[in-house]
């Protein structure tokens, strides 16, 4: 949370060229880079040189940092930790993230836009995965009405999300207040109907 940008290797300017076409342009970055190599961190270094280009150009890379809703959060900790142990009466919870396959994405697709009429309330920003369970999350909290967010597409967490979850995964958080409400409308909904349990047996 905050701006942890200008602590990136070259602050701000060198983090928008490593997400752009990379950093062996300029003198420091290339010294930076070359450190890292002998850290040992080659992939690290060949990526902060040539650049991760998940955006065409720095200029852009600006672009995108000065729209990431960053914040400062007023409380020592953020904690994460499974919904089963949550105690809402104690907690201050702000979001819940699952993490799925498609159909069950897609069963949570629908039924966050089940009472709603605009169909449009999830969303699927462009930024890190930490970024998405996170900042865009408490944005979200913000709105009248908060939309769910699909997350895991970033391609550099998906290396990892692999080993761990298996690579037919995404997430999906909701806001607090959304869940609540997704959760009372799953009486009476899709969910008891025999499309999903067909869904449900053919996994």
């Amino acid at each position: 949370m905050g701006n942890c940008y200008e602590a990136f290797p070259g602050g701000s300017e060198g983090l928008c060229r490593f997400l752009a076409d990379g950093n062996e342009s300029s003198e420091e970055g290339r010294r930076i880079g070359k450190e890292m190599a002998t850290w040992g961190g080659r992939r690290w270094a060949d990526d902060f040189l040539q650049g991760e280009r998940y955006l065409k150009t720095a200029d852009a890379a600006k672009r995108f940092l000065g729209v990431i809703p960053m914040r400062d959060i007023p409380a020592q900790y953020v904690v994460v930790k499974p919904l089963a142990l949550a105690e809402p009466e104690r907690e201050d919870i702000k979001s819940v993230t699952f993490f799925v396959d498609p159909d069950r994405l897609s069963a949570l697709v629908v039924l966050a836009n089940y009472t709603e009429p605009d169909l449009e309330n999830v969303m699927v920003p462009w930024a890190a995965a930490c970024q998405i369970m996170g900042i865009f999350a408490y944005r979200e909290l913000e709105r009248e009405h908060p939309r769910a967010l699909i997350g895991l597409t970033d391609l550099s967490a998906r290396k990892y999300v692999r080993a761990s979850l298996g690579g037919s995964v995404l997430s999906f958080t909701m806001p607090w207040p959304l869940f609540l409400k997704m959760e009372q409308d799953v009486e009476g909904s899709f969910l008891q109907r025999a499309t999903w349990d067909e869904l449900r047996r053919h996994r």
